[in-house]
């Protein structure tokens, strides 16, 4: 934190003014001015270091203030070693003064002759050591200006953001796009220093194993969106990320699942290899899945009795999000075992596991409850969930909406029951739980309303301001959530290759893949209020379908869209049975059914 020796610095009192009118952010880029810009601060950044250029105007006597850095060591008055993470310090110029306060040091430095006087700040971190983060300084950073790094990290991030080219008249909606899509790259990030070592999760020192070495997983938030957008239009970081995930199960002897639920890297590790990124060892990978899944020692201290039950009983906690995800989790290896493995006795047993959420429906009030035995809890609140409760997991059959529609009724009752449920914000869209709801009308026959709730989310829940995101991002979750939609395309079940279809959101779209081909996305007569698909063409054909193969997509070509006011009668296959698991419809219906919004509550009769 920079701040002017002119005053007393306090720690924990001392603040900085600024007015959010002088603040500027790009990728790779961030600048603020204080207290009436007689101090401004700037950012950039590389994969591996960070660099701060501080510019004192007028009287200001420069100071910055270093906290949570653990301890610190004095290489000289340029170098500093900072005991947390092994971070190191380059100043431009040494400092003349150094004082301990309370959480951390501040450091004074010479006010120049004439002009602002401008101090940067080099730094890294390395898992393995100081000279690894000074490496990273020095490869990456080095002798170059603040300048000259912003530019080339400027040039770095239009490369990676311009395999998207939009065309449309709405600067906002491009503006959201883009923003989300930086979002979708942020992480996981880099793990190893520039010489390609890094320290595991045993403590040991490794080499990366692709082109780089990535951390900072939570598959619980990122399997839904993030893992798929990275295989379709970065496929090369998504293979060096399962890699990485590979190596964690080498030395720890589990994939990563982090504090969420679930084993959410099996589908990942699915739906990339399906989708062709085969770059990594299929016999390894199926060991690290089956072990967390099938073989064990198990990471979650209920599998067992989940294996045994058939379903997480109430006396566990998150019994209810445990047990549909632990079936989902079943079902995705059970398609690696089939289709790659060709184990078949595996895929029958994880197959069967597939349809465990049944276990938990309970007849009479039509949703997913906290069960033991006979008991069910039919007002649990939020006790036996992962943030969320009944209505949200209830829904959570990614991999068999089909038999959720039939288990609940059937097409009409289903499609009524969820869409006043989100009409009345008995479910709100703002967390990754709710993702794949939207394009569930897709499965009960209803792809208008599909299309319009997609639409609506898009176009009323992601501002181009800060704070314009429904939720958290998570990881970039929730934006790779938005790319998708905006794209009229979406993930709905990872683990089977295929795309739902929306409605997309601008006039043109090209992708510009990395295998060198492109796929265009046209929409015509697109425009906020034409929120309805009319027709669709798939390389100059009529598509009758609601689902759209990932082969169509990186094989290059052309899709076209064209919108309406009104809800038009497309598709003629309003039945993706692609989509799930069961493909008949119910052999039962609900005669009547109401929503509560106040109460949250179903009422139904059969």
């Amino acid at each position: 934190m920079p701040f002017n020796g002119n005053n007393i610095f306090e720690p924990g009192k001392s603040n900085l003014r600024f007015s959010h009118r002088n603040e500027m952010a790009a990728p790779g880029y961030y600048k603020v001015s204080f207290d009436g810009k007689q101090i401004v601060a700037e950012a950039t950044a590389t994969a591996r270091t960070g660099m701060f250029r501080f510019t004192f105007n007028g009287n200001a006597n420069p100071q910055i203030f270093i906290g949570n850095a653990g301890e610190i060591q004095v290489v000289s008055n340029k170098v500093l070693h900072a005991s947390n993470a092994n971070a190191v310090i380059n100043f431009n110029q040494g400092y003349t003064d150094k004082k301990e306060v309370k959480g951390g040091w501040l450091f004074t430095f010479s006010k120049a002759q004439a002009g602002a006087t401008i101090i940067t700040l080099q730094l890294s971190k390395s898992s393995v050591g100081y000279p690894g983060a000074q490496h990273n300084i020095n490869q990456e950073t080095g002798s170059l200006s603040f300048d000259e790094i912003r530019a080339k990290i400027n040039r770095e991030w239009a490369k990676l953001l311009s395999i998207v080219d939009i065309t449309d008249d709405n600067e906002q909606n491009k503006r959201v796009f883009y923003t989300a899509l930086y979002h979708s790259l942020l992480l996981p990030w880099v793990a190893d220093d520039a010489d390609g070592s890094y320290r595991g999760t045993d403590g040991k020192v490794y080499q990366k194993t692709g082109q780089n070495q990535y951390e900072a997983f939570s598959p619980w938030d990122t399997f839904r969106s993030l893992h798929p957008l990275l295989t379709l239009l970065y496929p090369q970081k998504q293979q060096d990320v399962i890699l990485s995930m590979l190596d964690v199960y080498k030395q720890s002897g589990h994939l990563p699942t982090e504090s969420m639920t679930g084993n959410h890297a099996v589908p990942i590790i699915v739906d990339s290899y399906l989708k062709g990124i085969v770059g990594f060892d299929k016999d390894f990978a199926y060991k690290a899945m089956k072990k967390d899944l099938v073989d064990g020692p198990f990471v979650q201290s209920d599998m067992e009795v989940y294996h045994q039950m058939a379903y997480v009983p109430f006396t566990r906690p998150e019994s209810v999000t445990r047990t549909v995800e632990y079936a989902y989790d079943d079902w995705a290896l059970s398609q690696f075992a089939d289709k790659v493995m060709n184990d078949k006795p595996t895929y029958q047993l994880l197959s069967s596991r597939g349809f465990n959420y049944r276990n938990l429906l309970n007849k009479d009030e039509l949703f997913m409850l906290p069960r033991n035995g006979d008991e069910f809890k039919l007002q649990p609140g939020t006790s036996g969930y992962k943030e969320g409760d009944k209505w949200v997991y209830s829904y959570f059959v990614p991999q068999n909406g089909k038999d959720l529609i039939n288990m609940t009724g059937g097409n009409e009752q289903f499609a009524a029951r969820l869409n006043s449920a989100l009409r009345n914000n008995v479910i709100l869209f703002d967390n990754e739980t709710v993702f794949h709801l939207p394009y569930l009308f897709n499965q009960a026959g209803k792809p208008r309303l599909t299309q319009k709730w997609v639409r609506d989310i898009m176009l009323n829940r992601f501002k181009a301001t800060p704070g314009g995101l429904p939720g958290n991002d998570d990881l970039g979750s929730t934006s790779s959530w938005y790319v998708f939609s905006s794209l009229g395309i979406y993930p709905v079940c990872p683990g089977n290759p295929l795309y739902a279809i929306g409605a997309p959101l601008f006039k043109s779209v090209t992708l510009h893949l990395p295998n060198g081909k492109k796929f265009i996305i046209d929409s015509n007569n697109s425009s906020a209020k034409n929120n309805y698909v009319q027709a669709l063409h798939v390389n100059g054909k009529a598509w009758q379908q609601l689902a759209l193969t990932h082969s169509v997509l990186v094989n290059g070509g052309a899709m076209t869209f064209d919108m309406g006011k009104a809800p038009g009668n497309w598709p003629t296959d309003k039945d993706p049975i692609e989509l799930s698991a069961t493909q008949k419809n119910t052999a039962f219906s609900i005669a009547s059914y109401s929503v509560d919004k106040k109460m949250q509550c179903l009422t139904s009769r059969l």
